[in-house]
């Protein structure tokens, strides 16, 4: 089956445990019974084969889950209450994120950070020490890592209307 390799979400990678007269087939999680499969998720698949005379060989391969975390970022929001878009956060994906690894940083045009969350669940409410902040373009920075360890920061901006 070769090496172990790295796959992402809605790749499907196939897998071949070799040709033989006779030879019959059964592959770890899922069953099947053919030479070859089409592996599109993480995890450990193993297969056993058997020759027409009764030998017996398996092998088996650790497909590793590589994807990013899917990030969405609005580009706007409007803290006004009423219950749409009244706070500014990334929301990912299912994939998830590791919540030890992660930062929300929101600054003005001049630098100062204006907010700072450790906890994805918590956003921006558009207000700096209970003071509401003028409409305008803030910068934001996020850091945030995969559950394999990986780091991501991005920076961009958000438009804060007051409507």
């Amino acid at each position: 089956l070769g090496k172990d390799q790295f796959v992402c979400r809605n790749t499907a990678i196939p897998l071949d445990a070799g040709s033989g007269i006779g030879y019959k087939y059964l592959w770890q999680p899922n069953q099947e019974t053919t030479q070859t499969i089409l592996a599109s998720q993480a995890g450990t698949y193993k297969v056993l084969v058997t020759s027409s005379d009764g030998c017996v060989g398996s092998d088996e391969v650790e497909l590793i889950d590589s994807c990013p975390p899917i990030v969405i970022i609005p580009n706007a929001f409007t803290p006004n209450e009423d219950g749409l878009n009244d706070t500014f956060k990334p929301v990912f994906s299912e994939y998830g994120i590791n919540q030890a690894c992660y930062r929300l940083e929101i600054f003005d045009r001049w630098g100062q950070m204006l907010f700072s969350s450790l906890e994805q669940a918590k956003g921006w409410d558009g207000s700096v020490k209970g003071e509401l902040c003028k409409e305008g373009s803030y910068v934001w920075k996020i850091r945030y890592c995969s559950l394999d360890g990986r780091v991501f920061d991005r920076i961009g901006y958000v438009i804060l209307l007051r409507k």
